[in-house]
């Protein structure tokens, strides 16, 4: 199923803060939390399951122990 919105450009930031409020509402209602943006290169990237930004400590997340590897 396909879908297509097509959006007045002036109405573009109206829609993406609604979209963000329901997107950031249903997280709440399901009691997780966004994940935090992508590393960039070089630096170490987010644990997918508690956010946090630190090398791998044998293969998993050293603050929550997520196996990443």
């Amino acid at each position: 199923m396909r879908t297509h919105l097509l959006v007045q450009e002036a109405l573009l930031s109206e829609l993406a803060a609604l979209l963000h409020s329901r997107w950031q509402a249903d997280l709440g209602r399901e009691g997780l939390t966004p994940v935090a943006p992508a590393a960039v290169e070089g630096e170490d990237p987010p644990c997918p399951a508690c956010g946090t930004v630190a090398p791998l400590v044998q293969g998993a997340c050293s603050d929550c122990g997520l196996v990443l590897e």
